[in-house]
């Protein structure tokens, strides 16, 4: 380094705390190593010693800048001439920049415009990180300037794309107006607000005024040499006016926003400009990727849910294309579309019922931080950046419908007002605006030093030292103690604003409980007391816990065990405050009922047996005895014992504790999925979502609300997130099942929504996951020259060309606690076409790749556990088979190759999640495999074959074949001490065997048997066609529900499907009668 540069920057090494100069020093000798002897000589000139000083900040500050000054030195040099570094910049310099940037850019290389982009981001950040590590700008500037950039960035892929698109397919026309449409882009959250955070996504929904048709407007190339000089790019010799292709207008801007989506997002050798989230739009990721302005309003007004609302509140327009739209013309429908979406957010009431919305959104998010550990998340733990803005927005959502005034999206402008309005007292406003710009500071710091979002405080203490000093604090305990000052003060604000007005309730323990408890605690030399067994076993006695001997063993082993050995004293402590509340919440809960009186089987119409049956059943269900809860209470005790978290969490909620006993007691399997997964404890705070009935639609939409916080490239984020939702969703599930608030089909129901909304996710962060690395998917087309060219397939809503189809229990609506998932995976893409990314791949591999993602995701066990157990085996030809089958291949191989127990499998199957174009077609292809005439003797003997070998091989016989030698005396087939539910004669397969073969048999006649996939429907569709008597089916249905009702209540027990041998004789024997009609004499059939 020259002589003069190397002084300069000595002096700016002394000038740095001890503990970072070895950092720095580091940095200048691989810059002096990467640099031309030609920068160094300019940077002699340019470096002055307040310069060199900012230089150190950055470096210490920011790896990121470090990074990349080092691996372009020149970029270092171009700053210090070119950045203004000192300077505010005027609005629209960055959309002046990136267009002169692209002058020299061929206007179809779409690549040069990704490229461009990149490299002005970069330059871009480093400016702005530069001024924010050396306090060069104001938060309001730094923020704006982000948002400035995000604007420029977005705006101009919509005039690129907008205009490549225009000349192959036309100018979209509205359909009514006759006038062209522009599309619309809401910027949402931060972006809206003009608050953008240096590592923030970009919240966009795209939207367009009116339906219609693309017509070609004539010279739409000369439009080109019509744009101010700063957007001019060449449009070269080398363009051919493409054939013109009309498009609906909704398919239009679907392509449209694919592509702006991917020249932003896609990250490349240059990096990515910024991360695109989606999944604000109406319906989420399963929605369509552009609106019309109409269904914009249809689903706020009919569709929008509260946090909708909250979210909605910081929307604007940040771009629309101006090509060949009118000026003027594209104001009105900026106007037209926030004057559309203003009335969700704000009412024309005071409306305080957005309180209780808030609420439920803060402890949600309240929720997940302590389950991730992020207390210390500056943004969403308590006092952090979100507890601000949402005092801010209770007085938005409340009062803002009747004052405009309020309905400021900036923070920074927003705090005065309320002051003003004589909302807040102006001290706080002004206390909260210091916080405010404090903590996003200390945010920005953070993120600056990767360029990754994160608002985590470090642990490191290296970490913490840098940040300390970036923030100029002295030293980290400082810092630490501003922090805490800060958080403690916006934590106490949000309480008065938003916190439930509710008494602390504190459970009164009797000093017997007390007593009981500290003498169990002796027999493991925890206190100073020193009781005998029988003294301890007495108290046990007095207190209720009886048999006091079983109880007395179940404590004694809970004290000994390794984890209650080894715990520490401040978490034995609240074990001991725990315990007697425990002990005491067990026998009054034990003495109880449990739950609502039960639903009633509608057994009545077969011929005997009915209250023999009913007893059974509700046998099945009888809450366990108070020594087995008590064995299952202090199973999780021991599983937390080291976790003193979970103990307090019980005694800061007596609610909680008492509900926990009750789920404990009524199912075992409630009692295991808890222990094996505490986190499920904090289901048990609000039990208004735990016994909140089933609903399709909130349990897409919660899913949404919970993924919405998670990063689409954070697959293992993703993954633990989806294992919990789908187990807090399903402890609800079965906790409304064992209090009796949900009948049997509909816990079915509510377990198949579940899986299916988890499907929907998981194939669209699969899906996600496969375009960024490899590109869209191809279709091979013909221009009229008759050449083949390959192009990303692009489609309205969904362009995966892919579905899930549902085999078995899922397929059917049957769906257990803990059943696996037979699926089949189908796609539509051309075989001869290829992605079109970086690294591309043939469509066929492409979608291989896709199912394996899927299965991965679904199967894969983390800490979290298994997401669901994956069945591949009915695909064609099994595991031998291709693991995605094109639709015709399908269709071929059904109709060709497969055996009669595949088209029994089919008559379950129906398409879950995917394409809706090709959802449907699998419909038709299904309905035409399966309603084809058939030889009756035929179906009836493979039916009748593949029956025999299951009950050999999965019935109660094949388990006593394992420990029984079968002899003349002890046939296991008469053998009638045990009974399988499933699987023996009279079974539930016998049921469903049934079903299958008639609808086989009959479908040809009349198609609406297979109209439906589960058994309840088919065999009402039977009884309306009289193919079978409406008595007979009515009696299957009855024994059908009553079997499954008996599954569920098994499962939940976690007991198996094998039985007394004496349970359900009426029943079995009527499906045993029926069996021998139908494929015997068939005298029940009416054709």
């Amino acid at each position: 380094m020259a002589t003069g540069v190397r002084k300069i920057v000595m002096f700016a090494l002394q000038s740095l705390p001890v503990v970072h100069q070895k950092h720095y020093q580091t940095f200048i000798e691989h810059f002096e190593e990467r640099a031309s002897p030609a920068i160094l000589g300019q940077l002699k000139e340019r470096l002055t010693i307040e310069r060199a000083e900012q230089l150190a900040h950055c470096v210490v500050g920011s790896r990121f800048l470090s990074d990349i000054f080092i691996s372009d030195p020149s970029l270092l040099l171009n700053l210090l001439d070119h950045a203004r570094l000192d300077s505010e910049l005027e609005s629209g310099c960055h959309y002046t920049w990136i267009g002169e940037r692209l002058s020299h850019i061929h206007c179809e290389d779409t690549a040069g415009l990704d490229r461009v982009l990149r490299q002005h981001r970069r330059w871009s950040m480093a400016r702005i990180i530069w001024r924010e590590l050396n306090h060069l700008g104001t938060f309001e500037s730094i923020a704006a300037e982000l948002t400035e950039l995000a604007t420029a960035s977005v705006q101009t892929v919509l005039d690129f794309h907008y205009d490549l698109l225009t000349l192959k397919h036309g100018t979209p026309i509205g359909k009514v107006s006759g006038q062209p449409q522009p599309l619309m882009v809401l910027g949402m959250g931060k972006l809206g607000a003009w608050e953008l955070n240096l590592s923030s996504d970009i919240d966009l929904i795209f939207a367009f005024p009116e339906s219609g048709e693309t017509a070609m407007i004539e010279d739409v190339c000369a439009q080109q040499t019509e744009l101010p000089s700063s957007e001019k790019r060449t449009s070269g010799t080398g363009v051919k006016k493409a054939t013109f292709q009309p498009l609906s207008n909704q398919e239009f801007f679907a392509r449209l926003g694919q592509r702006m989506i991917k020249s932003l997002d896609a990250t490349t050798a240059d990096g990515f400009v910024f991360r695109v989230d989606m999944r604000l739009r109406p319906y989420g990721q399963s929605g369509a990727l552009v609106s019309s302005f109409a269904a914009l309003e249809e689903y706020y007004q009919t569709q929008g849910r509260e946090w909708e609302r909250y979210a909605m509140i910081k929307a604007r327009v940040i771009a629309a294309n101006t090509r060949g739209v009118a000026a003027e013309h594209a104001v009105e429908a900026s106007i037209e579309l926030m004057e559309l979406l203003r009335p969700f957010s704000y009412r024309r009431y005071v409306d305080f019922s957005a309180i209780t919305a808030l609420r439920d959104m803060k402890r949600l998010i309240q929720r997940e931080v302590k389950r991730k550990g992020k207390v210390n998340d500056v943004k969403l733990g308590e006092g952090g950046i979100r507890e601000i803005e949402f005092i801010l927005q209770a007085f938005q959502l409340i009062r803002g419908g009747r004052e405009p005034e309020l309905q400021e999206r900036r923070v920074m402008k927003l705090l005065p007002i309320l002051a003003r309005e004589g909302h807040l007292p102006t001290e706080i406003t002004n206390e909260l605006t210091d916080a405010y710009v404090f903590l996003r500071r200390v945010e920005h710091c953070l993120q600056a030093f990767a360029d990754r979002q994160t608002q985590v405080l470090p642990t490191d203490e290296g970490d913490r030292a840098r940040l300390a000093f970036v923030m100029n604090y002295p030293d980290w305990p400082a810092l630490e103690q501003r922090l805490d000052q800060v958080r403690g003060f916006v934590h106490a604000q949000f309480l008065e604003v938003v916190q439930e007005d509710e008494a602390a309730t504190e459970a009164i323990v009797e000093s017997q409980w007390v007593d009981c408890w500290n003498g169990v605690a002796t027999l493991a030399g925890t206190n100073e007391l020193s009781l005998s067994h029988d003294e301890v076993k007495g108290l046990c006695d007095q207190v209720g816990l009886r048999p006091a001997e079983a109880a007395f063993s179940a404590l004694n082993a809970l004290v000994f065990s390794s984890n209650m050995q080894r715990i520490q004293a401040s978490g034995r402590s609240r074990f001991d405050q725990l315990m007697p509340r425990l002990l005491s919440t067990v026998v009054a809960e034990c003495g109880k009922p449990c739950g609502k009186e039960r639903e009633s089987h509608p057994t009545a119409d077969i011929p005997s047996g009915d209250q023999q049956a009913n007893a059974f059943l509700d046998e099945m269900g009888r809450p366990a005895s108070l020594t087995e809860t008590l064995k299952r209470l202090l199973g999780l005790v021991e599983a937390v014992a080291r976790r003193s978290t979970y103990a307090v969490l019980l005694l800061e909620n007596p609610d909680a504790l008492t509900l926990l006993v009750k789920l404990f007691r009524a199912s075992a399997w409630i009692a295991d999925q808890i222990t094996r997964h505490p986190v499920l404890l904090e289901e048990l705070l609000d039990p208004r979502n735990l016994y909140q009935g089933p609903d399709r639609a909130r349990i897409r939409d919660e899913l949404r609300q919970t993924m919405l916080r998670i990063e689409l490239g954070d697959l293992e984020a993703q993954m633990e997130t989806l294992r919990y939702f789908r187990m807090a969703q399903a402890l609800r599930i079965a906790a409304s099942e064992v209090s009796g608030a949900l009948p049997l089909m509909k816990v079915s129901d509510s377990l198949t929504w579940l899986a299916e909304a988890i499907l929907e996710h998981v194939l669209d962060v699969a899906w996600h996951e496969m375009v960024q690395r490899h590109g869209y998917p191809g279709v091979v087309n013909t221009d009229a020259t008759g050449a083949h060219g390959s192009e990303a397939l692009e489609e309205e809503g969904d362009d995966k060309r892919f579905i899930i189809v549902a085999y078995g229990k899922l397929g059917g609506i049957e769906l257990g606690h803990g059943s696996d998932l037979d699926l089949v995976f189908v796609h539509d893409g051309d075989i001869q076409g290829q992605a079109d990314g970086a690294k591309p791949l043939d469509n066929q591999t492409f979608y291989t790749r896709l199912g394996q993602k899927i299965i991965h995701i679904l199967n894969t066990r983390t800490p979290s556990g298994q997401l669901y157990e994956v069945d591949m085996r009915l695909r064609p030809s099994g595991n031998s088979g291709l693991l995605v089958s094109s639709a015709a291949a399908f269709l071929r191989y059904q109709l060709n190759d497969a055996w009669t127990w595949e088209h029994q499998a089919l008559v379950r199957a129906r398409a879950v999640v995917g394409n809706p174009l090709l959802m449907q077609k699998f419909a038709e292809i299904r309905a035409q495999v399966l309603c084809q005439s058939r030889d009756l003797s035929r179906l009836k003997g493979d039916v009748l074959s593949m029956r025999k070998k299951m009950r050999d091989h999965l019935g109660s016989a094949a388990k006593q074949t394992k420990s029984t030698r079968r002899t003349p005396q002890n046939p296991p087939e008469k053998d009638a001490s045990e009974f399988h539910l499933k699987q023996d004669s009279g079974g539930i397969v016998d049921i469903e065997f049934m079903v299958q073969y008639a609808a086989l048999a009959w479908a040809h006649r009349d198609h609406t048997l297979i109209e439906f996939s589960d058994n309840i429907r088919i065999l009402e569709r039977l009884a309306a066609t009289e193919l079978i008597h409406a008595d007979d089916a009515q009696h299957l249905i009855e024994i059908y529900q009553l079997y499954r009702a008996t599954g569920h209540r098994l499962a939940l027990q976690q007991q198996g499907s094998v039985i007394s041998g004496d349970a359900f004789r009426a029943q079995r024997d009527e499906v045993s009668r029926l069996w021998t009609q139908l494929f015997t004499d068939e005298s029940s059939a009416r054709p």
